[in-house]
């Protein structure tokens, strides 16, 4: 670390990166998640899945922009993805 620049990969559990939550205001939102999961329920109550670009975090705390379909809300709002090209059901935050 020369004058406190770090070269390493970078991470979103580390304390000195800013959190999405804390710049997620929703009060501007025309709609809040579940609202936007409902207009695509169909007249007999089937869902059509959302598509999305939702940020994958690896293991190590790094994160990538990836395509997903949403498929529901969890209950602390969060929504429930798949990812393309894998078989996994995570969640991915709003």
């Amino acid at each position: 670390l020369q004058r406190g620049i770090s070269f390493r990969r970078s991470s979103w559990k580390d304390d000195h990166w800013l959190k999405l939550d804390d710049f997620d205001n929703t009060e501007y939102d025309i709609r809040g998640p579940a609202a936007w999961l409902e207009m695509g329920t169909q007249d007999d109550g089937t869902r059509l899945p959302v598509r999305a670009t939702g940020l994958r975090l690896e293991e190590d705390g790094s994160g990538t922009w990836h395509e997903c379909i949403v498929t529901g809300l969890d209950e602390r709002q969060r929504f429930i993805v798949s990812w393309f090209g894998t078989p996994d059901e995570p969640l991915a935050s709003r």
